[in-house]
């Protein structure tokens, strides 16, 4: 239900961005909200309440698999793999890719997002 009211509001910024970096500006900022909110690095406060919450999970799922739409903090992997999931909703390109410069953990993943500006040039930009 959580993942599908995401991408209800995935398609509203969609339709309500003016452009595509715009769009993954919003999407970017959406994703962070729903997984628990800013974090210059992913060390501290962020980590502890990322072990908290998915101990807690867990233990009432009795899984070790955690669905994606169902999580309220997220470290970069989870925030990356949301993000992607939002895009590929709406048509957005884009991939993950391995490295975060916020990221302290062995599984430091970011999205990378290409962009088309008027010149029909190309640029990745990293989210």
């Amino acid at each position: 239900a959580r993942l599908k009211e995401l991408e209800n509001k995935a398609q509203e910024l969609y339709f309500a961005s003016e452009n595509t970096l715009v769009l993954v500006e919003k999407l970017g900022k959406l994703v962070a909200i729903y997984m628990g909110g800013t974090f210059p690095v992913e060390q501290g406060d962020l980590h502890m309440r990322w072990k908290l919450v998915s101990r807690r999970f867990r233990d009432l799922q009795k899984c070790i698999v955690l669905p994606i739409g169902s999580l309220s903090t997220g470290l970069c992997r989870h925030r990356a793999i949301l993000f992607k999931k939002l895009a590929d909703y709406i048509g957005l390109p884009c991939r993950i890719a391995r490295g975060c410069k916020y990221c302290v953990a062995d599984h430091r993943s970011s999205c990378l997002v290409k962009i088309e500006d008027d010149k029909k040039f190309s640029r990745e930009y990293v989210v």
